[in-house]
């Protein structure tokens, strides 16, 4: 896939996107991303229990895609900004029948991964309108 200029705006998140991904376990677990333009390409067997390959694509500026497993792809798709990463964990957690700690502890190097390479971005804080 050929980038999408103007790459100005990708390049300016950058910090912004290191920071995320080096964040306290703590702070990463308690933060409420989301993904970013990003769209899902299934491959595999009509059918089949899991798909072959599941690949994150982003839709503007570098157009990275990430191949990730069906466990990354339900925590991911499930960050809308709304839900903490616990919360998210623990109720695939919970549909897996796993502990979440551990699987916290599973899928946190991939978490940092989708931030620095801004699949997830952190909003900033909403401002309150005028009073």
């Amino acid at each position: 896939y050929q980038v999408q200029q103007p790459l100005g705006e990708v390049f300016a998140r950058h910090r912004g996107a290191v920071d995320a991904a080096t964040l306290p376990l703590e702070d990463l677990l308690a933060a409420r991303p989301r993904l970013d333009d990003v769209t899902q390409e299934t491959f595999g067997q009509p059918g089949a229990t899991d798909p072959e390959h599941i690949v994150l694509r982003q839709a503007t500026g570098l157009r990275r895609g990430m191949k990730v497993d069906t466990v990354m792809a339900a925590i991911l798709g499930a960050l809308d900004g709304d839900l903490t990463v616990s919360q998210v964990i623990s109720a695939v957690a919970q549909l897996l029948d796993k502990d979440p700690a551990a699987l916290a502890l599973e899928v946190t190097p991939k978490l940092r991964q989708v931030f620095e390479e801004q699949y997830l971005i952190l909003d900033a804080t909403p401002t309150v309108g005028p009073a």
